[in-house]
Order: C-alpha cells, then sequence, then structure tokens
C-alpha cells in the first residue's frame, strides 16, 4: 500500500504546481494588462484591480480598497441602471459610463463586465475590463462639428458671395461719398 499512497501523492502536488503556475499565469496578465482590470461585490467593495485601473481612477491600492464604487459614479443612478442590466444579461459589453477620478476630472468610459457568482449560484459581483474613451470621444465629437460646420460652410459659400456683393457695393457708395 505504500507505493500507492506515494503515487497519490506525487499526482496531487503535480497537479497544486499545475493551478499555481496558472493562477501566477494570470495574476501576471491581470498585473501587467494596459487595460484596467476591476473584480468588486455587488455592494461596490473592489476585490482587486490591476495596476491599469488605479493609474485610471489616480488612487492608490490601499484608497480603492476603502472607496466605494458608487463614488466613482458622476451620475449615482448609473450605477443601479448598470446594475439592473449586467443582472438581466449575465455580462454588458462596452458599456458607456461617465466615470471621475481621483482628481475630479470625468472620463467618458467604456465597461465590459461579466456577473461573478457564488458556488450557490447567488450574485457575488461583477468582473472586467474599464477604458478610458475620453479622447476618442472627443475627437469623434470634433470629427462631426467639422462636418456640420462643412455642410454649414457649403450654404454659407453661397451666403458669403451674395454678403460680398453687398459690402462691395456699400464700400462703392461710401468712397462716393467721400
Amino acid at each position: 500500500g505504500m507505493r500507492l499512497t506515494f503515487r497519490d501523492i506525487t499526482q496531487r502536488k503535480t497537479a497544486e504546481a499545475a493551478l499555481r503556475e496558472s493562477e501566477e499565469r494570470y495574476r501576471l496578465l491581470f498585473e501587467e494588462s494596459r487595460d484596467a482590470i476591476f473584480l468588486n461585490t455587488r455592494d461596490g467593495k473592489f476585490i482587486d484591480i490591476n495596476q491599469s485601473g488605479l493609474d485610471l481612477f489616480g488612487y492608490s491600492k490601499d484608497e480603492i480598497i476603502n472607496l466605494n464604487t458608487n463614488q466613482l459614479y458622476i451620475h449615482p443612478d448609473d450605477r443601479r441602471k448598470f446594475q439592473q442590466e449586467i443582472e438581466e444579461k449575465e455580462f454588458v459589453r462596452d458599456y458607456p459610463l461617465k466615470l471621475r477620478r481621483k482628481s475630479g476630472k470625468l472620463m467618458d468610459c467604456l465597461v465590459t463586465s461579466t456577473l461573478r457568482r457564488t458556488n450557490d449560484g447567488k450574485i457575488f459581483g461583477y468582473q472586467g475590463i474599464i477604458r478610458d474613451v475620453t479622447e476618442r470621444k472627443k475627437m469623434e465629437e470634433e470629427l462631426q462639428n467639422i462636418e456640420k460646420l462643412e455642410s454649414v460652410g457649403i450654404m454659407a459659400g453661397g451666403i458669403a458671395h451674395d454678403f460680398n456683393n453687398i459690402l462691395t457695393t456699400i464700400s462703392g457708395s461710401i468712397s462716393l461719398a467721400k
């Protein structure tokens, strides 16, 4: 019976080592990701957030662990809506949220997140990725404004032409008057 036990232990040790290696790989992926990755509870406590997430919000790990995620929302109602949607669908993809940095700076973010459940199926919280799209959104809005201006510009071209004619007439009259 001695050898059998030995083999069982070896197999268990190998399995444990493989699990540990897999966990380390995921931990590395989590820590070094350029995307902000988070795990928080249903009532808004951060269980874990990676360095990119801390950089995004401008908090230290200690500070953010003691925060409630509600404090990161600009509109308190947005969290309730987010929760409603994710709990209904089990996940959200590129869900738009306005969030606030520690400095008070506002950010347009996209959140992709899934439900995290306990072993007995209760909703424990949410895990996912947050991307800051503030700059992209600004550029898109500027582009839309330019397009609007261009279409107005085409109209304005015709108006400007008429206006020039009027100005020429007026300045002509002025020099005559002099």
